[in-house]
């Protein structure tokens, strides 16, 4: 269900389909409205930005291959047991779960850029 929703999240962002209040919006001529929209798309960008750097800090990949992929030896390098830890329920490894973290980063600064750069394109 977690991953459901964070693969559609990206969709929704695409499609500029996410739930808003936009009385304030509506009300503001064009020009104002354009730079508050170009703001919001600049805004959504950073973020999904700052979340694919985290995720990669988080994740380390380079590391990991730097280790062999040793799992062992990458927490010992790194002191980072991301790899290690197993679910409570299911039992399997929880980066398993955690990797749709860096997918949505991924898909949302590509639709976030798109959506910036359309706004511009367009002048809306």
């Amino acid at each position: 269900m977690i991953w459901m929703t964070f693969l559609i999240s990206g969709v929704v962002l695409k499609r500029r389909q996410g739930i808003a209040v936009t009385l304030l919006v509506d009300a503001l001529p064009r020009l104002p409205r354009y730079l508050l929209g170009r703001f919001v798309d600049l805004t959504v960008l950073g973020f999904a930005l700052l979340m694919l750097w985290l995720c990669w800090r988080w994740f380390e990949p380079l590391a990991l291959a730097r280790s062999g992929f040793d799992v062992r030896a990458f927490q010992g390098e790194t002191f980072n047991f991301i790899y290690a830890e197993n679910t409570s329920t299911l039992g399997i490894k929880k980066f398993w779960v955690w990797l749709i973290l860096p997918w949505f980063a991924l898909s949302l600064t590509l639709h976030g850029l798109v959506n910036l750069l359309e706004g511009l394109r367009r002048g809306e």
